[in-house]
C-alpha cells in the first residue's frame, strides 16, 4: 500500500473485524495500492467490512494509551473528531487521515485551530464564536 498518512499504516496492526473481533482482516484486492478504493473483509467470518469503521476503531485503539496519558497530564489528545467528516480520525500533526482536512482557520481572527476549538457551523474558533453569539444576544 502507498499510505498517504503514517497513522493509517500504523493502524493496520490494530485492525479487527467489527462483526466477530478477529484480527484476520485483509484487503480484498492485494494489487490495489490506494486507501480510497480499498475494500476489506474478514477471513475468519467472511463478512465484508466498512473500511472507515474498522480503521476508525483501530486508530482509537492505536492512540488510547497515549491519549490517556496526555489528558491526565493536562495536554490535548493525540487525536480527535474531524469537524469535516465527523470521524474520530483527526491526528496531530497530520490532520484528518480520512478526508485530508488539515488546516482549520477561524474566519474571524484567522488563527489556526485544533478541531476541539473549532465551530464548523460558523467556521470560527470557539472564542470568536462565543464573542459573535454574545454580540448577537445584545
Amino acid at each position: 500500500m502507498e499510505w498517504e498518512f503514517e497513522t493509517l499504516e500504523e493502524a493496520v496492526s490494530k485492525l479487527r473485524c467489527s462483526k466477530c473481533g478477529s484480527a484476520l482482516v485483509r484487503q480484498v484486492d492485494p494489487d490495489n495500492q490506494s486507501f480510497e478504493t480499498m475494500q476489506i473483509d474478514c477471513t475468519a467470518c467472511g463478512k465484508p467490512l466498512d473500511k472507515e469503521d474498522v480503521f476508525e476503531t483501530a486508530i482509537e485503539e492505536l492512540f488510547a494509551g497515549d491519549d490517556y496519558r496526555r489528558i491526565k497530564d493536562g495536554a490535548e489528545p493525540s487525536h480527535t473528531t474531524c469537524p469535516v467528516c465527523r470521524r474520530n480520525t483527526w491526528v496531530r500533526p497530520e490532520g484528518c487521515v480520512f478526508c485530508g482536512s488539515s488546516k482549520l482557520k477561524c474566519s474571524m481572527c484567522g488563527e489556526s485551530c485544533w478541531p476541539d476549538d473549532y465551530d464548523s457551523d460558523s467556521n470560527m474558533c470557539s472564542y470568536c464564536s462565543y464573542r459573535m453569539e454574545k454580540i448577537m444576544r445584545e
